[in-house]
């Protein structure tokens, strides 16, 4: 099979091991015939947008929300409308009359607030009112730096109104580009009809090397190493916050690799005054070699989105230059708050 043209079906030894070895310890249950392998998380929107989705349809998007989804589905002709996010997750207000409703629950993106239980229930019960389906993007399921994983919503329903996505990218590599999706048996033989005209199954020989990986233990191992490295990453990165960037501390409150931080930081003064600038504050650490991302940029087109907001990743950084970037970023926005008291 691994060197072979498996044509519309996928490697069985993977399906296998993904489904006992992955999805079992998350609380998913599932059957060969409710799971696809996919190329990365993008490959399954972009199928499901072609099922799901056309005139007419409506679906409901966190706000802000992940960048390439939206685009995916507007591209898809679908009718958009959007989800306010706060520290409970998204608002279900926002998917009143939604067909479909995306969400990122475990780890909000680009936020990574986490969907509160009420919420999740909320959302579970509305789907079934609107007879509307959830895409459950479970993109950072297994990387939580506190506590145990969440249980997916996937792990709860059963109406078979869920579908959820995974990636193996983001834990083994990006460039690995393998993920997959859990439907039912009826939606994944239409979305397997739709890859095969598209790229067929992913490489049958890099998927048959996956199930071999999982089945020695080594995908387990590099979980645990890449939760230990994330966590030293993130408290590396809080006490450089604390000796650079006081003012922001107390908002480092959850251990994540990525930091949704508010120039704001709930005061209407904000830091400097005037609530901030963190485009300004982007661009300034930029020349001075360190990558941030305005949280402007995450905003869905024509929504009104905030101009304080600042995305900081971690998992990219080596932790030995972690302090160096937040000095940097602190100089920067020294610099910006001298300038605007000019």
């Amino acid at each position: 099979m691994s060197l072979g043209d498996p044509r519309d079906g996928d490697d069985p030894e993977l399906v296998k091991a993904l489904i006992e070895e992955v999805l079992a310890l998350r609380g998913v249950h599932a059957g060969p015939d409710e799971v696809m392998i996919t190329v990365g998380t993008q490959q399954g929107l972009s199928l499901l947008s072609r099922a799901l989705l056309g005139p007419g349809v409506r679906v409901a998007m966190e706000n802000p929300g992940y960048v390439d989804a939206q685009h995916t589905f507007a591209g898809a002709g679908a009718q958009m409308q959007y989800m306010t996010i706060d520290e409970f997750g998204a608002s279900p207000k926002g998917a009143a009359g939604a067909h479909v409703v995306y969400l990122t629950p475990s780890s909000h993106h680009p936020t990574s607030v986490a969907l509160s239980p009420q919420r999740r229930r909320r959302f579970l019960s509305l789907a079934d009112e609107q007879d509307a389906v959830i895409i459950e993007d479970d993109y950072d399921a297994e990387i939580r730096l506190q506590g145990p994983p969440l249980a997916p919503m996937k792990s709860v329903e059963r109406s078979g109104r869920v579908v959820y996505l995974g990636t193996f990218s983001k834990y083994l590599a990006p460039g690995l580009r393998m993920g997959y999706v859990v439907a039912e048996p009826e939606l994944i033989a239409q979305l397997r009809r739709f890859r095969h005209y598209a790229t067929k199954a992913p490489s049958p020989t890099l998927q048959r090397s996956l199930a071999l990986f999982i089945r020695s233990g080594d995908y387990a191992r590099q979980l645990r190493s890449y939760r230990v490295r994330s966590r030293s990453k993130f408290d590396r990165f809080a006490e450089a916050v604390g000796a650079y960037l006081p003012e922001f501390a107390d908002q480092l409150t959850v251990p994540q690799m990525n930091l949704w931080m508010r120039m704001s930081g709930g005061s209407d003064a904000g830091v400097g005054g005037g609530g901030g600038d963190a485009a300004a504050w982007a661009q300034r650490a930029r020349s001075r070699g360190v990558l941030v991302t305005p949280g402007s940029l995450y905003y869905a087109p024509g929504t009104e989105a905030r101009t304080d907001e600042l995305r900081v990743g971690l998992a990219s950084i080596p932790e030995a230059r972690i302090a160096t970037g937040v000095r940097e970023m602190s100089d920067a926005l020294g610099e910006l708050c001298s300038e605007a008291r000019v």
